[in-house]
């Protein structure tokens, strides 16, 4: 079986629907409404981040949507993640670039829909 990451908190209806490999249903308008909504969010809050970013903190996106996938047993759990996040904080304002420090971190964005 192969369960999405964001399928496990799910209800144990929709689960054992999954599990018994019956049709799902399409969400309805409303509601595939709210997810767009999300990721238009996602994608705002994305450039705003990069576009924060000033010559003593430079920020970029990288790896958007990158599939992740954990086997555990015989099933799998494939998610993805939002992007890593790249970014460069300078020592101080007249620094070098051997002054500056680059850091790689986990991005990830929870839209308010």
């Amino acid at each position: 079986m192969n369960l999405r990451a964001s399928e496990i908190g799910r209800c144990h209806h929709y689960l054992a629907i999954k599990v018994l490999g019956l049709p799902l249903e399409q969400p309805p308008s409303y509601l595939q409404k709210i997810f767009d909504a999300g990721t238009r969010q996602e994608d705002e809050a994305i450039a705003w981040l990069e576009k924060k970013s000033s010559p003593w903190h430079i920020v970029s996106v990288t790896d958007r949507q990158r599939e992740v996938i954990y086997k555990i047993g015989e099933h799998t759990v494939t998610g993805h993640i939002d992007g890593i996040e790249t970014h460069r904080v300078d020592a101080c304002y007249d620094a070098s670039p051997s002054d500056n420090e680059y850091y790689r971190d986990l991005l990830e964005v929870k839209a308010m829909s």
